[in-house]
C-alpha cells in the first residue's frame, strides 16, 4: 500500500500491532541539512537547484540573506533554485538582524570571505535568543587567514586569499565542521580537520 506525497500527512501516526507492517511513504529532505546547502550554493556563480525541500523557517532567513547578498531565490513547489552571480558582504544592521534570527548567516561568514575578501558576524551575546559564541568559527577562519577586528556588537573580518589549513577542534561542534568546510572548499592548497563532528 502506497501513501501518497501529501502535505495533509498527520504528524504522528499510529500503527496497531499484530499485523506486518509495510509500505511506502514520502520523505521529506532533511530540515538540518537545507539551509546549509543554499549557503553552500552561495560558493558558486552557477545556478544550483535544491530539490524535495522542507518547509522551514531557516528557509525564509537564507532567503532574505542571499537577496541581500545580491543572489536569487526561486521557490517552485518543493523545489528553490538559487543563483548568486554577483555576492555582496553583509551590511553590518543586516547581520545583527538576520543573526538574532538564527543561526545560519554565520555560515556565510567563509562563503563572502571567498566571494568578497571581507564578511561581519554578530559579536557573541548580540542576540534576542541568546549567548552565540562564535569564538570556534572565528578560529577556523582565522587558520585559513582572515584577520578580525572586533567593534561593539560586530567581528570585522578581512583576507587576501584563503589558504588551506590543518585545524584540530577542541571539540566535535557542528557549526564550527561546517564553517571549515564552506572555507576549505575553495581555499587555495589542502586542507584537514581533526575532531569533526
Amino acid at each position: 500500500m502506497a501513501i501518497p506525497p501529501t502535505p495533509e500527512l498527520p504528524d504522528t501516526m499510529l500503527v496497531r500491532g499484530g499485523q506486518p507492517v509495510d509500505g511506502e511513504i514520502h520523505v521529506r529532505g532533511s530540515k538540518n541539512a537545507l539551509p546549509k546547502a543554499m549557503v553552500a550554493a552561495l560558493l558558486t556563480v552557477e545556478p544550483c537547484r535544491l530539490t524535495n525541500i522542507a518547509a522551514i523557517t531557516d528557509i525564509g532567513v537564507v532567503d532574505e540573506l542571499i537577496s541581500i547578498a545580491g543572489g536569487t531565490v526561486v521557490h517552485e513547489n518543493d523545489t528553490v533554485i538559487i543563483t548568486a552571480h554577483e555576492f555582496r558582504a553583509l551590511a553590518d544592521d543586516d547581520v545583527m538582524r538576520l543573526h538574532a534570527a538564527s543561526r545560519i548567516p554565520v555560515l556565510t561568514t567563509a562563503v563572502s570571505l571567498h566571494r568578497t575578501g571581507h564578511a561581519v558576524v554578530a559579536a557573541p551575546g548580540g542576540c534576542s535568543i541568546g549567548p552565540r559564541p562564535v569564538d570556534f568559527h572565528l578560529n577556523v577562519l582565522r587558520a585559513f587567514g582572515a584577520r578580525d577586528v572586533h567593534r561593539e556588537d560586530i567581528i570585522e573580518l578581512n583576507v587576501d586569499r584563503m589558504r588551506g589549513a590543518r585545524i584540530e577542534l577542541p571539540f566535535p561542534s557542528v557549526g564550527a565542521t561546517e564553517q571549515f568546510l564552506f572555507a576549505s572548499v575553495l581555499a587555495e592548497g589542502d586542507s584537514e580537520l581533526s575532531n569533526a563532528a
